[in-house]
């Protein structure tokens, strides 16, 4: 386990469960997003990669994932985001809801995104998607 820090408040404030399915979070995000950051925002843990990307929320039995952006992401059934003006949240309740493709294909779509809106050429500008290709 690695130490961050948020590393005390997780350990006060989540169950044995949530804090299990926080770390195979944390594996695949950092494993999928090599250049991403852990920090501490609001006493929650969020991972930067250019900009806040998501964040995870902990519930007595589920937790989810918030992709900052997620409302600009395409429709998909499990991304939820009815409730938020530009949050999607993707709800874990076991270690199936992160070993599954699905989660693996929302979290790239969401690092695509971020790539799209905040990269920058070598002019300074924005990249297109043409620039991208």
């Amino acid at each position: 386990m690695q130490d961050f820090p948020g590393e005390r408040f997780m350990e006060r404030s989540v169950n044995d469960l949530q804090r299990a399915l926080f770390w195979e979070i944390h594996e695949v995000l950092t494993a999928t997003i090599p250049n991403c950051r852990l920090a501490v925002k609001w006493r929650v843990p969020f991972y930067i990669y250019l900009k806040e990307l998501c964040y995870t929320n902990f519930f007595k039995d589920h937790l989810y994932i918030s992709f900052l952006q997620g409302q600009l992401m395409d429709e998909h059934p499990l991304l939820i985001k009815e409730g938020s003006k530009m949050v999607a949240k993707y709800f874990i309740r076991t270690r199936e809801d992160i070993a599954n493709q699905v989660f693996l294909e929302i979290l790239l779509a969401s690092l695509a995104l971020q790539e799209s809106l905040y990269l920058r050429n070598t002019n300074g500008e924005k990249q297109s998607k043409s620039d991208r290709s």
